[in-house]
């Protein structure tokens, strides 16, 4: 999960009111979608410290949209780019094989205000 911590940590008590499975757990990992290695830094701390050897979902919340300016501005672009569109295929190549391991099927969640139509009327896209 990526964000501010105030929202992060309010988005982490509403995940952890979800239910879970038996045997099931929910462990919350913040992932810094600029930084190249974060998503498998992330994966292999789930592996080494809380000894997952499968994941039955992955959700990648990313989303900064921190540059809503012009378009030829690509330097101001980069970075959300960067988070919005490489972060969660990032997190998908890191999880894969604990994904894969799991006996249940699988699940992988991209989620993005850009990716909700429901969303694109009050955000300002200048172009």
């Amino acid at each position: 999960m990526s964000g501010t911590l105030p929202v992060l940590a309010d988005s982490v008590a509403r995940h952890k009111s979800l239910p879970v499975g038996a045997g099931g757990k929910l462990i919350p990992i913040k992932i810094n979608s600029l930084l190249e290695t974060d998503a498998a830094d992330a994966v292999k701390l789930l592996q080494a410290e809380h000894i997952i050897t499968a994941l039955d979902v992955a959700i990648a919340k990313s989303g900064i949209a921190n540059y809503l300016g012009p378009v030829i501005a690509i330097r101001g672009m980069r970075s959300s780019f960067e988070v919005d569109t490489l972060g969660p295929p990032a997190l998908f190549q890191a999880a894969v094989v604990l994904l894969e391991a799991c006996q249940y099927g699988n699940s992988f969640v991209m989620s993005t205000a850009a990716a909700s139509i429901g969303n694109m009327l009050p955000m300002p896209a200048p172009a």
